[in-house]
């Protein structure tokens, strides 16, 4: 199954995708080119954390404090918490045009040795630079 979704997300959107993508057990192929995910990236979004979200090291690692209903993220932690969930056979992200950063593809880096699936990702035409480059 393929899901695409251009044009329409922010980081904080990211935050009910990836929300509701948890409990998904069919996406194959996740298209979420030409979006700005990465538009706070530097600085982390005040957003309330996935239902599904782990507090552990196992789904995503998070900045700053915690509190019950609020956390600071990136785009690149809240996409990684996709590809760290080992019940989604997701094997094809395209994160193009996303405006991802240093810190973002650093993220999703981080992420990337834990999915048991993924075989393709597009970072093309992001501004990753040499800070996200170097994992």
């Amino acid at each position: 199954m393929l899901l695409y979704l251009p044009y329409i997300l922010s980081c904080r959107d990211c935050v009910r995708l990836v929300d509701s993508l948890l409990q998904n057990r069919v996406l194959e192929r996740l298209d979420l080119s030409q979006n700005k995910l990465g538009l706070n990236d530097e600085s982390a979004s005040v957003v309330s954390h996935p239902k599904g979200y782990n507090m552990g090291n196992d789904i995503a690692v998070v900045r700053g404090t915690m509190n019950a209903a609020v956390s600071l993220f990136s785009g690149g932690e809240l996409i990684g918490t996709l590809l760290r969930c080992q019940s989604l056979p997701l094997y094809a992200l395209n994160l193009q045009h996303n405006m991802i950063r240093g810190l973002g593809a650093k993220d999703l880096c981080d992420s990337i040795k834990y999915s048991k699936y993924l075989c393709r990702l597009d970072l093309s035409n992001n501004d990753i630079g040499t800070e996200g480059a170097v994992c």
